[in-house]
């Protein structure tokens, strides 16, 4: 049985949105949801609605257990050792936000310095840039080589970048321009990171509909992990931050609220330990739920190495369909892409991506068209009229593949 019957067919029916008329492939934007996330949506609402924590009569206490088995799920599916190491935020970036403010803003000096990539969202580069500016810190930069994307990991190049003054290095697990990252990128970086005692941070936004978070967990045994709901088959307004022990005694409370307070006197206050010292205030239950429910069909019906080997195939389709367009240039390494790749991002000498986009769209396909939240590497690499990224989940085709490489080429003939 070919990869082409054995995934999407298999799975694309447990999605009731992909049944539209659309050919979606925007899913480094968001993913669609399955029928199990849908119906725990369903079935919270209409019967098991409650607050969590503070009541005390049956339907509480039981939404309160359902949450916190959440969380003790995503533990495990992770490979945490302790479930006071997750913490349930309204997102990545609400993730980002929260370890910047309880362990980096009060850690980090003046004259200290912050190491991120070109490769970085821009949640990572405004929070660190902000971060930065606040404490007097420094800015540095891991570069990327050139339109293959691949970074400068060289050792000696590190060296210069990741110093003794280094207290805090971002990783971007997989970049929403090229996809994954090679495991020796992330193997030096995170090499030159320890060699120094700085604190390793990896956005994972981008992985777990592709990749096992296991399996990069255990490998790099990040000191934070970010990534959301949304991207990952599951609701909008919920994700996770992981923080290792080692750093609790380091955080504070960066928001105050209920949830939080463990006591509170008119001229004193105390709060609960981690996670819900970052929990301030009413959580986001049915997307709490949601996630955990994603995890479930992720855990019964995904396996990544098939994933990635069907989702490598239908970028190949693509490679290959827009190789012989004249002016079309695609960002990353074409080997690489083609053994491991779940997107393709594209320019086109010329022609404004919006355009293509725009085109794509009247012909029933979805993608996204810009600067991808990456627009100091657009400016580096002179990529002024944005890029076209064509992005896969599990549920997508070869049909589709090959529908959207001739649509652009139509596209690229009657725009120019």
């Amino acid at each position: 049985m070919t990869l082409r019957l054995l995934l999407p067919f298999s799975l694309r029916k447990d999605f009731p949105a992909l049944d539209s008329a659309t050919c979606y492939l925007d899913n480094a934007a968001t993913t669609h949801k399955p029928q199990a996330v849908i119906d725990t949506f369903t079935r919270t609402y209409s019967q098991d609605y409650a607050p969590i924590y503070r009541g005390l009569y049956p339907q509480a206490e039981a939404m309160t257990e359902r949450y916190e088995g959440v969380r003790s799920e995503i533990a495990a599916w992770l490979g945490a050792a302790k479930s006071s190491e997750i913490v349930l935020t309204y997102g990545a970036t609400d993730g980002m936000h929260a370890f910047i403010s309880s362990w980096a803003r009060p850690t980090i000096k003046a004259g200290d310095e912050i190491v991120f990539t070109e490769l970085d969202h821009h949640m990572v580069v405004s929070s660190c840039r902000a971060l930065a500016a606040e404490r007097g810190a420094l800015i540095k930069l891991i570069s990327v080589r050139d339109q293959t994307c691949a970074l400068e990991v060289n050792p000696q190049l590190l060296q210069q970048v990741i110093t003794s003054r280094t207290r805090m290095v971002v990783i971007p697990l997989s970049s929403n321009i090229r996809g994954p990252l090679l495991d020796q990128e992330i193997d030096a970086i995170v090499h030159a990171a320890r060699a120094v005692g700085a604190v390793v941070v990896g956005d994972a936004s981008q992985v777990p509909a592709h990749q096992s978070l296991s399996r990069i967990f255990s490998r790099w045994k990040p000191d934070a992990l970010i990534w959301s709901g949304h991207k990952s088959f599951g609701p909008s307004g919920v994700g996770v931050l992981y923080i290792a022990e080692a750093l609790h005694d380091q955080l504070v409370p960066y928001q105050y609220g209920g949830g939080m307070i463990h006591a509170m006197a008119p001229d004193s206050m105390s709060w609960r330990a981690m996670p819900r010292m970052l929990e301030a205030g009413t959580r986001p239950i049915e997307a709490v739920l949601g996630l955990g429910a994603a995890i479930r069909y992720i855990q019964k019906h995904i396996d990544y190495d098939l994933v990635q080997r069907h989702e490598a195939q239908l970028v190949t389709a693509v490679v290959e369909g827009l190789s012989s367009i004249p002016g079309l240039s695609i960002l990353g390494d074409l080997a690489v892409l083609k053994a491991q790749g779940h997107m393709v991002t594209f320019v086109v000498a010329g022609i404004h991506a919006h355009d293509i986009a725009l085109y794509l769209a009247d012909e029933g396909i979805a993608v996204r068209a810009g600067d991808h939240c990456c627009q100091p590497l657009h400016d580096k690499l002179g990529l002024v009229t944005g890029s076209v990224r064509i992005s896969f989940a599990c549920y997508n085709t070869i049909d589709e593949a090959r529908k959207v490489a001739a649509a652009v080429r139509n596209a690229v003939a009657c725009l120019r």
